[in-house]
């Protein structure tokens, strides 16, 4: 469940920036999505790393 919520949450973030950075017409913006995905998706990974069997 979280895990889906987590890359639901952070496939739209990608997708904005992607959109954002072609439609914007200064290239590339500053990747401000991988501090949306990546912070909440090494605590998911680190709980889920513990709570394994």
């Amino acid at each position: 469940m979280l895990t889906t919520l987590w890359l639901s949450v952070s496939a739209v973030n990608l997708a904005v920036w992607f959109l954002v950075s072609v439609l914007g017409g200064n290239g590339f913006a500053y990747p401000w999505f991988l501090w949306v995905a990546l912070v909440p998706g090494s605590v998911l990974g680190s709980v889920w790393l513990t709570t394994r069997r």
